[in-house]
């Protein structure tokens, strides 16, 4: 317990905080925007930062939710998944976004899930 308690909250860089406020900000699911046409051209042969298409991932993706989420807006979630090859879709309506990992009983409510795929 004591290395888990010295990891979490695990922080982030500020590359994904800058990330995050241009997406918001934009209203626009786009990759990383570099501050410059020139910059952006040097990553990404263009001057503005491309969109991202969730449709063009085809692997099977697990997805758990929360129905207290309080950074994972319903609205986005609803535009997401049915883009996404979803297999599997765990929606626990008492659970907000650290629940996840916190809640007492998330062996029971959402690790039996994740056993059960990373073993299937």
């Amino acid at each position: 317990m004591p290395v888990y308690e010295a990891h979490n909250p695990a922080g982030t860089s500020v590359w994904t905080v800058l990330h995050w406020a241009q997406m918001v900000n934009s209203k626009e699911f786009q990759k990383l925007d570099y501050g410059s046409p020139n910059a952006n051209m040097q990553h990404y042969n263009q001057t503005t930062p491309p969109l991202i298409n969730p449709s063009k991932v085809k692997v099977p993706v697990a997805v758990f939710r929360g129905g207290n989420d309080w950074l994972a807006d319903e609205k986005d979630i609803d535009w997401l998944l049915p883009q996404l090859n979803v297999t599997k879709d765990v929606y626990i309506k008492r659970y907000e976004h650290l629940d996840f990992i916190w809640a007492f009983d998330a062996p029971h409510v959402i690790y039996k899930h994740i056993l059960k795929i990373v073993f299937s």
